[in-house]
């Protein structure tokens, strides 16, 4: 794509960096977010010409999807705007380019062509299973985001399910790349997700062949070839195709739906079997032993270099021992370092393993044994023969022998992580942190404040330089803990007032934190209580904070929140989400997962909300959702989101 420079411009809080495609119905500019210091894409209704009111309309049907729908590969929606001068739609912007800006005239590498298959795959699924068909699956509706993620764009041309898309009498009228439409859209035929899977098939043939299976120089004449000519072999243009792949291809481009593929994962697990790459081994037993660090597929039996007859079963249970071995051995081997006290030997200044095992009492060969392997795991340092604990760990340990101090982490951990068989049965947490009267959470709530100080601070500043408050701005924090959140944005501006909501007792912490912040009495205030009962004083806050928080509620809990605290705002008041917040399922981390099933064992109500639950949540209470800013280098994996009480509604066209 061409960019054509756009200076100086401003679309509502986006600054305009420049404009990148201009088609009949839309444009994309790529924009700025001066909030969040991010790039986002923007897709722009065009408003000049005859087609004013039908652009409109695509653009807020592919709102209405994107909306919707919850899958990594398609597209998702930040925000939708009306405005005069172009409705449009903001989304994340994506740095790799389509699949027609990398791959102009050339094939894909097959293993970029079979996660292009099972991305697209797995999106159709969601976009079909929802009653929608997407019409218009080519290379340039192909976006690769990082990693080369393949994510499906531009649903302006979908229709729902059983829809005629056009006459064959006026056949292009269609406004979509004729290359890749099936022959019954041309015939005029009621269409179903099977046309996607065709255009599907024509994105794997050109993948392969580097062109696509019906051209012509005349576009009149693309409809027949769809409709009539069989399918161009792979013999003559592309050698060592093998005729498994060539069959799946064939079937993908049959000329009546009921000979194709019935679902995106069927298609995918045809290519998945039959493109030469996925020949050794299932692509989930090679991804999970390298995900651990061991070796992708088992090795050879010796002296061979194929594969020996009835060892299938043994190389099973030799996987199974490699991978139940790497999850278990190494807590088990720092687990022991405590429990025969040489960790805490180690803390007080032992290094090398006589002096480890002499102040230990345990024999030297063992423990040199678990120091190797902890040293291997990152638990462990070592130069020169000489060990110590990562400083976490050394930190934990008492510095004089004989003293309690900092008892056992490890064994604490091991207590607390044993539990989860139990929790999985009852639901019930190991220790439930969120009493009423706050007394089990308030002696960590300094400790908690500590930790995320630093985020807080940026987050203030980000919020002074960009979210237009007022220079005195009147604060909410609803489960304050230690305040650190609302106290680094009150520090900032003279003449800013806190009003802390949480448990009696936890708020004690809150007002010493405010105290030694420099917030006098008049401008810390304490509403003691249960945050989802306390009364709330409305129209009064230019800013609420809600800080981890909502992984101690269930989803309703959540709305409820929300409501609640958008009555508290003032009209353009904003609220402020912080939080484990993943964008989908498949983005979360391993780190997020394990974060939602510490909150298990730790409260008994609350889980692991992700964006899409927070954005319908927002809607519900009538605010408008603004943008997510990862909180960078969290071991929480923070974001805060940002959303706001609307001050009035946009004029604009439907």
């Amino acid at each position: 794509m061409s960019e054509e420079s756009v200076i100086d411009r401003r679309l509502g809080s986006l600054t305009i960096e420049s404009q990148v495609y201009r088609g009949a119905c839309s444009e994309i500019l790529r924009c700025r977010d001066p909030l969040t210091h991010r790039r986002v894409a923007v897709k722009r209704a065009r408003v000049d010409g005859n087609n004013r009111r039908s652009n409109a309309r695509d653009l807020w049907r592919e709102a209405k999807i994107r909306g919707q729908l919850d899958d990594p590969h398609l597209l998702p929606l930040f925000s939708a705007h009306r405005a005069r001068a172009g409705s449009y739609l903001v989304g994340p912007w994506l740095e790799g380019g389509s699949l027609g800006e990398r791959f102009r005239h050339d094939s894909l590498p097959h293993s970029l062509l079979l996660a292009v298959v099972e991305a697209l795959g797995s999106a159709l699924d969601t976009l079909h299973g929802a009653g929608w068909v997407h019409g218009d699956l080519h290379w340039g509706n192909i976006l690769l985001g990082p990693g080369d993620r393949p994510v499906l764009i531009d649903f302006a041309s979908a229709r729902p399910t059983g829809e005629r898309w056009c006459r064959p009498q006026r056949p292009m009228r269609l406004r979509v790349m004729p290359h890749i439409v099936a022959p019954e859209v041309w015939r005029g035929e009621p269409v179903d997700g099977r046309a996607d899977l065709y255009s599907l098939g024509v994105v794997i043939y050109r993948g392969l062949v580097g062109m696509y299976p019906f051209d012509a120089d005349d576009l009149r004449q693309i409809p027949a070839l769809h409709c009539e000519a069989p399918m161009p072999g792979f013999a003559a243009t592309t050698p060592g195709i093998e005729a498994e792949m060539e069959a799946v291809v064939r079937r993908c481009l049959a000329k009546h739906p009921s000979d194709r593929f019935a679902t995106g994962d069927d298609l995918a697990a045809a290519v998945r079997n039959a493109l030469p790459i996925t020949r050794s081994t299932p692509r989930r037993a090679r991804e999970l032993p390298s995900l651990l660090g061991g070796p992708e597929t088992p090795p050879d039996p010796p002296g061979t270099g194929e594969p020996a007859a009835g060892t299938a079963r043994g190389r099973t249970l030799q996987e199974l021992a490699s991978l139940t071995t790497q999850v278990f051995a190494v807590p088990a081997a720092m687990l022991a370092l405590e429990d025969i006290g040489a960790a805490a030997a180690m803390a007080r200044g032992a290094e090398s393993p006589g002096e480890i095992a002499a102040a230990s009492g345990a024999p030297e060969n063992a423990v040199l044994r678990l120091l190797d392997a902890l040293w291997k795991a990152g638990f462990v340092g070592e130069k020169d023969g000489r060990y110590f604990l990562a400083p976490p760990l050394a930190a934990a340990y008492p510095k004089t022998k004989g003293s309690q101090a900092g008892g056992a982490p490890v064994r604490k951990a091991a207590e607390f992580w044993g539990y989860l068989s139990r929790w999985a049965r009852s639901f019930e947490p190991f220790r439930a942190m969120d009493q009423e009267d706050g007394g089990r959470y308030s002696p960590v709530v300094g400790v908690l404040g500590g930790l995320f100080a630093e985020k807080a601070e940026q987050l203030a500043s980000a919020l002074r330089k960009s979210a237009d408050l007022p220079r005195a701005p009147s604060i909410l924090d609803v489960g304050a803990g230690s305040a650190v959140w609302s106290l680094a944005l009150a520090a900032g501006a003279p003449g800013a007032a806190v009003t802390a909501v949480d448990r009696p007792r936890v708020l004690e912490v809150a007002r010493a934190a405010a105290s030694e912040a420099g917030l006098e009495d008049s401008r810390f205030s304490a509403l003691p209580g249960d945050w989802r009962k306390v009364p709330l004083p409305a129209d009064t806050f230019d800013v609420a904070f809600l800080a981890n928080l909502c992984h101690l509620e269930s989803g309703p809990e959540v709305a409820h929140l929300f409501q609640r605290l958008a009555a508290t705002l003032r009209p353009g008041g904003l609220l402020v989400l912080v939080d484990t917040i993943p964008l989908s399922r498949q983005e979360a981390s391993l780190t997020d997962f394990l974060y939602g099933l510490r909150m298990g064992l730790r409260t008994s109500r609350g889980d692991l909300h992700l964006l899409d639950a927070y954005r319908a949540w927002l809607r519900q209470a009538g605010l408008e959702y603004l943008s997510i800013r990862r909180l960078a280098d969290s071991s929480h994996g923070l974001s805060a989101v940002l959303a706001r009480r609307p001050e009035e509604e946009e004029a604009g066209d439907d």
